[in-house]
């Protein structure tokens, strides 16, 4: 063999020597930062009762969007097949709210942590229901909790290649690239709250 073709599979050998000990970096870190658990505060919230309360509920679940990614049914679906960046799947909420008690479905909505691992959500726009009132939560739990128990469940979301480069480049601050998980971008709103206008 050629000195010229002993260099190019040189070349070829470090490259992919090299690209399988990056995907195992990647592979290897955001697996830990995908199942980090965090701690989540004690809720008292009680689902209300009574047509009123479910009708409200289904008002405010529509408001907050919670039909649109875990359908009219609440029985979940896939609402993100790019197998590249994540296959997302909404959870079945009749199967989880029979399994958990008002408390961990509120912990799950309001500081997005699931409520059996403690690990984070990723896709769960907690940020946008950690200010929900308890009165308007108690309203969409009691929502939840009229639809009747049925369909599958859902398979775990898979992340890929793209994914998991951004929640790594989530966790080291690259906001627009990044992605973060919903206990992260709570904290992150918290950390800094909107300027305070006054009583004007």
């Amino acid at each position: 063999m050629s000195f010229f073709w002993r260099m190019v599979a040189w070349v070829c050998g470090t490259a992919v020597v090299l690209a399988c000990l990056a995907w195992i970096i990647v592979n290897a870190t955001s697996s830990y930062i995908l199942r980090e658990t965090h701690v989540a505060a004690p809720e008292s919230i009680r689902a209300a009762a009574g047509p009123a309360a479910i009708a409200e509920g289904r008002r405010l679940g529509r408001l907050y969007g919670c039909q649109s990614c875990h359908g009219e049914d609440l029985r979940g679906h896939a609402y993100n097949a790019d197998p590249t960046r994540v296959r997302n799947y909404a959870p079945n909420l009749t199967r989880v709210a029979a399994r958990s008690t008002d408390a961990e479905l509120a912990q799950a909505i309001r500081q997005g942590v699931r409520p059996s691992t403690r690990q984070a959500l990723w896709d769960m726009p907690s940020a946008t229901f950690a200010t929900m009132t308890d009165a308007e939560l108690a309203n969409v739990l009691a929502f939840v909790r009229s639809m009747p128990v049925g369909g599958g469940r859902e398979p775990m979301d898979t992340p890929g290649l793209r994914g998991r480069l951004a929640s790594r480049r989530g966790r080291t601050g690259d906001v627009m690239r990044g992605e973060r998980s919903a206990p992260d971008l709570i904290a992150a709103a918290r950390a800094q709250p909107p300027a305070d206008l006054g009583p004007q």
